[in-house]
């Protein structure tokens, strides 16, 4: 009796096994909302990224408008907005990462289903933008913020990860265009550190080279949330790229493909730090190299980079 259930527990054991490894390794689809560019960054990122952590995995990417049925994938994946709104609102499918998406997006989505969709969102956290001025600009002890309609709760949320770290915050409603420039005058009437947003009821083509100039005339750091921000006159930059959420995207769909559940919508984990040390020069700002602070960063958020 005894010999037969060894056998049984081994038998039972090794089907387990077998499941557990087909399960592991099926197909997983990437969705992309257009070929090219930053999605084409991204999709390869992810590929490479999950056939390093599971080397037998296999990964299938489709542009948006080339879906059929997604019954036969273990797990989807969408990259950037089009791709993550099309793949919601489609009816059974399996579960789904969401990623390249800003985080006003992904709330705004219809379709999505408690625990089976999540996201890696491209939004920096709060804490991380407030602790780069605190480390790059010891010497600003003012936040100045524009909140439009689409940076509500952005805002706020700058605005007490500020306050818990000491800083004074000064905070704005723009409600129109015309309301940008009167509200930039009295969030700078003291020099202050500007923390542009992605909400284009602000921070737009139309209206940035104007912010830039009004907060260099009066010697403010602007921290962008890109590299062309930087570009434009912006002192700091904190983003993502498409290969960096794509590696992390790549690691929580292992995690999936291995049996945890989808973990909440979560900001990126790495990033990269720009500065344009010529504007800061000449509003008498010394900054550290790019490394340096985004190593300082990395070491206060205990993350790996």
């Amino acid at each position: 009796m005894t010999t037969l259930l060894r056998l049984f527990t081994l038998l039972a054991t090794a089907l387990a096994s077998a499941w557990g490894a087909t399960a592991a390794h099926g197909e997983v689809l990437v969705v992309v909302s257009e070929s090219g560019g930053a999605y084409d960054e991204a999709a390869e990122a992810f590929r490479a990224e999950l056939q390093r952590l599971a080397p037998r995995q296999t990964v299938v990417v489709n542009p948006v408008g080339n879906l059929g049925s997604m019954a036969e994938y273990q797990l989807i994946v969408t990259l950037g907005s089009q791709a993550a709104r099309s793949v919601a609102a489609m009816g059974q499918r399996p579960p789904t990462i969401h990623s390249l998406v800003p985080k006003a997006t992904y709330d705004r989505m219809a379709g999505l289903k408690d625990g089976r969709d999540t996201a890696v969102l491209l939004d920096q956290p709060a804490t991380r933008q407030i602790d780069l001025i605190r480390v790059a600009l010891p010497g600003f002890g003012r936040i100045a913020l524009l909140e439009g309609g689409e940076s509500r709760e952005l805002v706020g949320q700058l605005a007490e990860a500020a306050r818990e770290r000491k800083f004074a915050v000064q905070r704005e409603v723009v409600m129109r265009d015309n309301d940008i420039f009167t509200a930039l005058q009295r969030v700078l009437s003291d020099p202050a550190a500007l923390i542009a947003t992605p909400d284009t009821t602000v921070f737009n083509g139309y209206s940035i080279q104007n912010i830039m100039l009004t907060a260099y005339r009066q010697r403010s750091p602007v921290l962008g949330f890109s590299a062309s921000y930087v570009r434009a006159g912006a002192v700091l930059g904190l983003y993502s790229t498409p290969a960096q959420i794509g590696r992390q995207t790549a690691e929580l769909a292992r995690a999936a493909l291995g049996g945890q559940p989808l973990p909440p919508p979560q900001n990126p984990r790495y990033f990269e730090i720009s500065t344009n040390p010529q504007v800061a020069r000449s509003i008498g700002i010394f900054l550290e190299e790019p490394a340096q602070i985004r190593a300082s960063i990395a070491r206060l958020e205990g993350v790996a980079q």
